[in-house]
């Protein structure tokens, strides 16, 4: 590990998650139109593996705030 600078402290790591910037609703509020055309999601290794674009697309178009919180397996 690199030494520290006189007077400075080390910080725990954190983690860090970010949007992925794309979105065909301007961001506002609601599920994308076409969730299934949105391929720059798909350079992210989690999203890639992990997305459904069925149920995306089911839900396309809906407010955030209208969805059902129940989580599903």
């Amino acid at each position: 590990m690199t030494k520290l600078s006189t007077g400075a402290r080390q910080l725990p790591l954190r983690h860090l998650s970010i949007r992925v910037p794309w979105n065909d609703t301007d961001w506002t509020g609601r599920i994308c139109r076409r969730p299934g055309d949105n391929v720059s999601c798909l350079i992210l290794a989690r999203i890639r593996e992990t997305r459904d674009d069925a149920k995306e697309t089911a839900l396309a178009s809906q407010s955030w705030k209208d969805l059902d919180e129940t989580p599903r397996g």
